[in-house]
């Protein structure tokens, strides 16, 4: 499986979305004055995604907004539940286990005929999550992630090993290794 096979196929982002819920997400985004507002602003956007996802709540459109809003306001247990939320819609989207520590290599391959995208975005959320406990200092709990994201990606198309040298690093005691992503 080579996970820049870029088929011609629908993205995420092709999808159909609600007029409403995609009126609601760029509000948000204009709220945010691009990504560096503060204070009320924020409040003003996270108010617009939350309905939003009230709107489209199995939209990965929308969780990747949500996603994008907690990361960058730092608020990262929340991006945490939102790619978690991703991996829970893609695993019933693509007809895998509910748990990805049950989802093997060969259950990705065959998920990939006809759904590459949606594999590379369930692969993409699962190494969000090994980034995520990384920075939260959970490096067992990154690394094991990252290890799943590796053992389906064996070619590191989307770059996890590094990811995983740093949490092997933190778990070892490695001085400054997580402390170098912060």
């Amino acid at each position: 499986m080579d996970l820049l096979d870029f088929e011609t196929r629908t993205l995420y982002c092709d999808e159909a979305l609600p007029a409403r819920a995609k009126a609601l997400i760029d509000q948000a985004s204009a709220a945010t004055v691009f990504g560096v507002g503060q204070g009320a602003s924020f409040k003003i956007a996270e108010a617009h995604l939350q309905e939003a996802q009230k709107i489209a709540p199995d939209h990965l459109s929308v969780l990747v907004a949500l996603y994008r809003f907690y990361f960058y306001t730092h608020r990262l247990e929340d991006s945490l539940d939102v790619a978690h939320r991703a991996i829970g819609l893609l695993a019933e989207r693509l007809g895998l286990p509910a748990s990805w520590n049950e989802v093997s290599p060969e259950m990705l391959e065959e998920a990939s005929a006809g759904a590459m995208p949606l594999v590379r975005f369930y692969l993409q959320s699962l190494k969000a999550v090994g980034y995520l406990h990384l920075r939260l200092g959970a490096p067992e709990r990154a690394q094991a992630a990252l290890d799943k994201v590796q053992a389906c990606d064996s070619n590191d198309r989307l770059g996890a090993r590094v990811l995983s040298v740093w949490a092997r690093g933190a778990i070892d005691g490695a001085a400054g290794a997580v402390d170098s992503i912060n």
